[in-house]
């Protein structure tokens, strides 16, 4: 019989009457050792011992566990979620509710700092039958003060700054628990709070800077000089990373260079040759069943040359879905040390591939090496006020160019110049075929029956825009 999972009830009233003992034994413990300087006091040595080791240890805790949660590369933490590990779904967990988790670790923080202070005060207490109570305070406060600066606040939080994942994936579930035990507590001083900042003419809500805001920013900084414009398209691409979808980075399947299994070795060099790659995707019977890859180098480094590429082939690839965000993506090749993963598509075909290149570039731009043309994808002439592409062009690049002309190609359902033209023209265009925008014409200088290859964008003066719209001839 299969077991059923049970979601246990918000019980409120056992976490609030654990609360209550917890709070009142933190300020009872001051008053029994005051009222205990006779030596009265009853209960084990031990027992205060280990409440002051508990209470420090507890102060170090939740503050290391607050500055992993602040400094945590949550990305890093989804992308783990996502492979199924149970410590990073809890971390990823603790860490949505941040307000809320902040005031638990808060509240815990002081807690622990109290009982640590309140038993030690009892020790001496319990140890110190000739000192006066305003000497025990004093010497309490001279021994308690290093200590919980030491080990409840500067080591912990060291830790916490340099290994902030490692440290969250340990404490996630104590941090759960914590939550968990202290949200009657938590909800209620977050309501009193938002109730004070109401009565003072605060919002209650907390004021969030968006991306928008983080763009409307950058590009007042350009405007303002601060920035320069190479700055400034850096701040947006890191932006456009959390918003983008794979399948808008992704190079189509159809430019995928791929080998059979089973190609010779002599065939897979003639094909790097040509293509300049370092890294071929393998297929067997179909095209789009990738099976593996081989890398150039584990080729070269082979201790007898393989006869066929099969030997050399790494089967444990990376599929993603086209859905996936840039910036998801790329923390996951990274933690991986992945240069590439394969993007599929809901009913989980092959429909591009992406790598870590493409990644970067969304964000630095452009990223040319040895095996790159030395020629642009596109040129522009000024004068004539015109740009040659290629129809694989990205609209976002050509927009750059346009916008010092003070023209653009509108947006919509495309990514490129050649799915703009398609669009428009509602089926494969042939040469000379014309789009017309209010801004811009484009003319297809070459095409075949399958693609756009190559156009001409003609940004329109500001006489020639009036009364144009967008048609195709």
């Amino acid at each position: 019989m299969r077991r059923r999972s049970i979601a246990l009830p918000y019980s409120v009233v056992p976490r609030v009457a654990l609360l209550v003992w917890c709070v009142l034994g933190a300020v009872a413990l001051p008053a029994a050792a005051a009222a205990g300087v006779g030596g009265s006091m009853s209960g084990p040595l031990s027992l205060f011992v280990a409440l002051t080791i508990i209470g420090l240890f507890s102060t170090g805790f939740f503050a290391g566990a607050e500055t992993a949660f602040l400094s945590a590369n949550l990305p890093r933490l989804q992308a783990l979620a996502e492979d199924g590990h149970r410590a990073a779904r809890t971390a990823v967990a603790v860490c949505e509710p941040r307000e809320r988790t902040q005031a638990a670790i808060l509240l815990g923080t002081n807690i622990a700092t109290v009982v640590a202070a309140s038993s030690s005060l009892v020790l001496l207490t319990r140890t110190t039958d000739g000192l006066t109570p305003e000497t025990r305070g004093a010497l309490n406060t001279l021994i308690m003060t290093p200590l919980i600066l030491l080990i409840g606040e500067i080591i912990p939080k060291s830790i916490g700054r340099a290994h902030p994942d490692f440290v969250l994936l340990r404490a996630g579930r104590l941090l759960a628990m914590t939550d968990w035990l202290f949200r009657p507590v938590v909800h209620a001083v977050l309501g009193v709070s938002l109730l004070f900042m109401r009565l003072t003419g605060q919002k209650g809500e907390v004021q969030i800077v968006t991306r928008e805001d983080l763009r409307l920013l950058a590009e007042m900084g350009e405007d303002e000089g601060v920035l320069e414009l190479e700055q400034r398209r850096m701040i947006h691409g890191v932006l456009e990373t959390y918003e983008q979808r794979v399948e808008q980075v992704m190079r189509p399947f159809t430019d995928i260079i791929s080998l059979e299994e089973g190609a010779g070795l002599a065939e897979f060099m003639a094909q790097v040759a040509e293509c300049g790659y370092s890294r071929i995707p393998v297929y067997r019977e179909r095209v789009d069943n990738i099976v593996g890859v081989v890398y150039v180098l584990d080729v070269i480094y082979a201790e007898t040359p393989p006869e066929t590429i099969d030997p050399v082939i790494r089967r444990d690839l990376q599929f993603v879905p086209e859905t996936k965000r840039v910036a998801t993506l790329l923390a996951e090749l990274r933690f991986r040390h992945n240069p590439m993963a394969f993007v599929v598509d809901e009913y989980g075909g092959i429909i591009g591939l992406v790598t870590m290149e493409d990644l970067v570039e969304e964000i630095v731009g452009e990223i040319r090496d040895e095996r790159d043309d030395d020629d642009e994808d596109y040129e522009v002439n000024e004068l004539t006020r015109t740009i040659e592409c290629d129809g694989k062009t990205e609209v976002d690049a050509l927009n750059e160019e346009l916008e010092k002309v003070d023209a653009e190609i509108p947006d919509g359902d495309y990514e490129t110049i050649a799915g703009f033209v398609i669009q428009h023209l509602d089926r494969i265009p042939s040469v000379s075929d014309v789009v017309e925008t209010d801004d811009v014409m484009v003319i297809v200088l070459a095409a075949d029956e399958r693609s756009v290859q190559r156009v001409r964008i003609i940004a329109k003066r500001t006489g020639e825009r009036e009364g144009n719209g967008t048609n195709g001839k």
